[in-house]
């Protein structure tokens, strides 16, 4: 590389002290956009939110903070689980054999809070699908809260 940037200096009447400032300039910017690519491609892996509503039953109140308490395999929950985040600090939802959560939804949800807050903790099939059902955009919103499936 350098001999090449010697010739061609010497047609375009560059000096060799600045072919020394140009070869640095040239490796230092492809250093600062490999840099650059790896700390894009690093923070690119990252995940939205959903919309659910409506149920029947009111489980009940649990108080202090909860901890996530995946069964065997992570990514499993039961419907105790389930029942432990049922307030809007805290909030897991089961809709069609999938647990969600819901908890950083709760502001953004067009419906309002009590749309999501009656669906914290229990089986949110009913109320999503007497919303939602069909509506592609809910779905792909609920499926980007998908933190596992829910077994018996």
């Amino acid at each position: 590389m350098r001999e090449f940037l010697k010739l061609f200096c010497v047609k375009i009447r560059i000096s060799s002290m600045n072919i020394n400032k140009i070869l640095f300039g040239v490796i230092g910017i492809l250093m600062v956009a490999i840099v650059g690519m790896g700390i894009f491609a690093f923070q690119n892996n990252s995940t939205n939110t959903p919309s659910p509503q409506v149920s029947n039953s009111a489980p009940p109140e649990v108080t202090g903070v909860l901890p996530t308490t995946p069964s065997k395999n992570a990514g499993e929950y039961t419907m105790k689980e389930i029942a432990m985040h049922n307030s809007l600090k805290s909030c897991y939802t089961a809709v069609n054999g999938s647990v969600y959560d819901l908890t950083e939804f709760i502001d953004q949800h067009p419906g309002g809070i009590q749309a999501i807050e009656s669906l914290c903790g229990i089986d949110g099939t009913a109320g999503f699908q007497a919303q939602h059902e069909g509506q592609r955009r809910s779905e792909n919103e609920l499926a980007s809260v998908k933190i596992g499936i829910l077994i018996k």
